[in-house]
């Protein structure tokens, strides 16, 4: 029996970890945390079916100061099935009793597929390239097909980090995973294909022109493109954006007007 249900624990792990993948806008840190509290509590309990959840050492030990803001976090465990109430709270004061539930959530087992596509055992695919500010001319038009193994190995993080901090991502938060591994996608694509110098040199004139005109940037997912057009069809490659920034920079130079010739 004991070996049964550290075979659930671990199956709702693994469920857990699917879901908060393939739904990067619901999940936040607050849920891994909470998340993680319930399993960690319930297993030095000895796995019993039904515990209680005492709420404020939880806030305290989660560091949730806001009893609206745990009250919410619990109750999203609840709607999506990882949590079974079986009788609330009187008060913040007081304990929930409750169940863990290992639900498979119609998981597509999208993050498996990922993590398997991350094998740095081969060897990269190399190629020379300049920094992300650096000018390049001439758009390479390569379309080799890159295999799935190279698709999210991990390259050119300080580009990538780049684009994440300009969309409001960051690299270390696991709510913002499924970003991080589209974006990594795109440049390894464009990186295979031989457009990645291209690609820096758009994304760097991208971001300075946005940040100069003030005008809307695309979506973050539209900013990518999409794979099944080797990405080439992004927001980053709609315009030639190095000329949009002397454009607008010209834009803002005064007129000269030359002065009148007063000889008769």
């Amino acid at each position: 029996m004991k070996i049964k249900k550290e075979k659930n624990g671990y199956q709702l792990t693994k469920n857990w970890f699917e879901f908060a993948f393939e739904n990067p806008e619901k999940v936040s840190p607050n849920h891994f945390a909470l998340m993680f509290w319930l399993i960690e509590l319930n297993n030095r309990l000895g796995w019993k079916e039904k515990f209680g959840l005492p709420t404020v050492p939880t806030m305290e030990l989660l560091r949730i100061k806001s009893y609206n803001t745990y009250k919410k976090i619990l109750f999203e465990l609840i709607e999506w099935k990882f949590i079974t109430l079986i009788q609330k709270a009187k008060n913040q004061y007081t304990s929930n009793i409750i169940t863990l539930n290992t639900p498979s959530n119609g998981s597509s087992g999208a993050l498996s597929g990922a993590l398997s596509n991350f094998d740095t055992a081969k060897k990269e695919h190399t190629t020379k390239h300049n920094d992300i500010d650096k000018h390049i001319n001439n758009k390479p038009t390569n379309n080799k097909h890159i295999p799935d193994s190279e698709k999210t190995k991990v390259k050119h993080e300080g580009l990538r980090n780049a684009i994440l901090r300009f969309y409001g991502f960051s690299p270390e938060n696991p709510a913002h995973h499924r970003r991080i591994v589209d974006l990594q996608t795109c440049i390894n694509v464009l990186d295979f294909n031989g457009s990645l110098n291209y690609f820096k040199t758009q994304v760097s004139a991208y971001m300075t022109f946005k940040k100069l005109s003030k005008q809307e940037i695309h979506g973050f997912n539209k900013f990518l493109g999409s794979l099944k057009e080797k990405h080439e069809d992004g927001g980053w490659n709609q315009e030639n954006w190095v000329e949009k920034v002397k454009k607008h920079q010209d834009k803002d130079k005064p007129v000269y007007t030359p002065p009148k010739n007063i000889i008769k």
